[in-house]
Order: C-alpha cells, then sequence, then structure tokens
C-alpha cells in the first residue's frame, strides 16, 4: 500500500510540480521511524506592571536547510539553531533576567523541480526584568530596530 502511495506522489510531482504536495499530510512525507510532532515548552509571566523594560526589538535567528527530491533532508532546518542565532543577535548571555516577548516562528520552503530550500525564523522583542523597588529605564524610541 505504502509503495503504490509513493509512486503515485512520485508521478504526481513529476506531472505537476511541487504544488501538488499542497494537499497531502505531512506525516506521510516523513520516512518510517523519523520523529514527529513538536515540542513546546512555555514559561508565562505577567508583562503587565512596570516591572520590565523592552531591550531589543525585532532580534531574529535563522536555520537554513536544503532537501534533494522531496524526501533526502540533507541539510535539515532546526528550531534550536535559528533560536542560538537569536540570542547571539540580541547578546543574551545566561544568568540575566531577561526574557522573549513577543515570539513568532516561521517556517517557509521555496520548492523547485528536484530539490527545496526550507528555512525556519524566529523573531522576538527581548524584555529585561527589573527590581520592583527600581524604575525602568525608558523603553528605545518606537520603530527602532536592533539592525539600524
Amino acid at each position: 500500500m505504502r509503495l503504490r502511495f509513493a509512486a503515485a506522489l512520485i508521478a504526481s510531482v513529476a506531472a505537476v510540480g511541487c504544488a501538488s504536495l499542497a494537499g497531502v499530510p505531512a506525516g506521510t512525507l516523513t520516512p518510517a521511524g523519523a520523529a514527529q510532532g513538536t515540542t513546546l515548552v512555555s514559561t508565562s509571566t505577567g508583562l503587565s506592571q512596570a516591572n520590565y523594560r523592552v531591550v531589543r526589538t525585532g532580534v531574529t535567528g535563522e536555520s537554513r536547510g536544503f532537501v534533494l527530491l522531496i524526501f533526502f533532508n540533507v541539510v535539515p532546518t532546526s528550531v534550536t539553531n535559528a533560536l542560538d542565532r537569536l540570542y547571539e543577535a540580541a547578546g543574551l548571555e545566561p544568568g540575566g533576567s531577561w526574557a522573549l516577548a513577543n515570539v513568532v516562528l516561521e517556517q517557509q520552503s521555496r520548492s523547485f523541480l528536484l530539490f527545496a530550500l526550507p528555512r525556519v525564523r524566529v523573531r522576538a522583542d527581548v524584555v529585561e526584568f527589573v527590581p520592583a523597588d527600581q524604575k525602568p529605564r525608558p523603553a528605545p524610541a518606537q520603530g527602532t530596530h536592533p539592525h539600524e
């Protein structure tokens, strides 16, 4: 059964291109034995009080990959690598009282006839918590971007 499905999938991709994969569930494209699913760990805190300041806005981290013939993930993308690059771009070091706010995870892929170029991008604002007895310093001017 799987062999027939794979043959039909390859034939449709060859005839129509990668756009024919739009209606195929992602789980059917994952090789047998490969890990599926997403692990999401979240911690929340209230930013409604004056106990924080915005350090940087719009900091990004990115991971790019390469997929050959739709099935061979030669260079996989990694959310972990994207987050590491985000932390590096923000200049964050362990032990600080920083947190990421307004986190956005974007997953994109540009597909061509024989290969695809997937990309994972994480974008966030960096906030710093300040003690309750200390007034937060003013936030940067509106529209300030870290790369400017």
